[in-house]
Parts: structure tokens; sequence; C-alpha cells
């Protein structure tokens, strides 16, 4: 499987925006190491090389880009409230089915 290598030098990055982007994502790649779920990830290979005061290394393959883009988006996945009502809120559940003739059926 191929790995992407970028290296970052915070002196070439053009603004302060840029830096705080680089610093989100080495928070982002450390945080995801921790995740029971990633650890349980075939093939998934996200690290950080040469992490110092002047820049970062990056060294991903797709499946450790994709982990951190699940990351990133993921969902909650509890039922939150809220004080407020929500207008116009119509709840849709779906559920997978089997049938008789063993054919899948989403309701």
């Amino acid at each position: 499987m191929k790995e992407l290598e970028l290296s970052y030098q915070l002196v070439a990055l053009p603004c302060a925006q840029h830096r705080a982007g680089l610093a989100g994502l080495v928070l982002m790649v450390q945080e995801l190491h921790h995740q029971s779920w990633f650890l349980e990830r075939q093939g998934a290979m996200i690290e950080l090389e040469d992490l110092n005061e002047l820049g970062v290394t990056l060294r991903s393959n797709l499946e450790g880009l994709k982990a951190l883009f699940d990351f990133t988006y993921k969902a909650f996945e509890e039922e939150r409230s809220t004080d407020t009502k929500i207008n116009n809120y119509t709840r849709i559940d779906t559920v997978e089915i089997t049938g008789a003739k063993g054919k899948n059926k989403t309701v």
C-alpha cells in the first residue's frame, strides 16, 4: 500500500491561520491514536514524525487518511436533548429487515 509523506515547516506557512490549522491537525492525529476503533482498523497508518517547534512530517496511507476524516467528521451516536422546541421536526428511523424471500428491505 502506498504511503503519503507531507512535511510542514512553520516559517513556510503563509499566515497564522495556516499555522493554527497545522496545530489542529497535529492534535487530531495524536487524539486519533487514543481511539479504540482506530486500533481495530486493518492497515490504517498515520504518524507524526520530527514534531518540533519548527514543523512536522505527517506519514499516512489511504486507510489512515480515511480514519482521520472519519474521526474529524464523526457524528454523535447518542441522543441529545435541547431546552428549546425544535420546529418542524419529523423523526425518521430507517431499519433494514430481511423479508420472507431473503431479500433485504429498508423501512
